[in-house]
């Protein structure tokens, strides 16, 4: 559907929003749809008849603050790439607040998210694919883990 898209932003010592992620990270993208050309415009309309899209609203660790989860992709200063998950959270009156963020490398050009309940963020990382990773906040661990796979 697409190649890897990754903006054009430069790292920067200084002010660096990408810094608030990862240090390492130069260059780094959230997928939306304004950033797919119009002929595959037909591909995201599919994939949100089942629930699908680059981001996602909910209170994934139960709580009642608002949080939104995204996926994009980054590529490192030495040049390395991948994917990431990131969940944002919305305090009132205060700006977004990362609750977490995970990587992996990957040349896959494409993630996309599912709320599987209301707890849980699936990540697909291929149209094509059945395999969704499934991602829920522990409150023992105050962290969101990686479920096992399903058989």
């Amino acid at each position: 559907m697409a190649a890897h898209a990754i903006s054009s932003l430069r790292h920067r010592r200084a002010r660096n929003p990408l810094a608030k992620l990862r240090s390492n990270w130069c260059r780094a993208n959230e997928f939306r749809e304004d950033l797919f050309p119009a002929e595959n415009r037909k591909d995201i309309d599919y994939v949100h008849q089942f629930g699908l899209s680059f981001a996602i609203d909910g209170f994934f660790d139960g709580s009642k603050m608002k949080q939104t989860a995204l996926t994009g992709v980054y590529e490192t200063c030495k040049g390395d790439r991948g994917a990431f998950l990131l969940v944002l959270a919305w305090p009132e009156g205060k700006p977004p607040a990362i609750r977490f963020l995970y990587e992996w490398p990957t040349d896959i050009a494409l993630t996309i998210l599912q709320a599987s309940d209301p707890t849980t963020i699936g990540v697909f990382d291929c149209l094509e694919c059945d395999h969704m990773d499934k991602w829920r906040w522990s409150k023992t661990k105050k962290r969101f883990v990686l479920l096992p796979p399903e058989d």
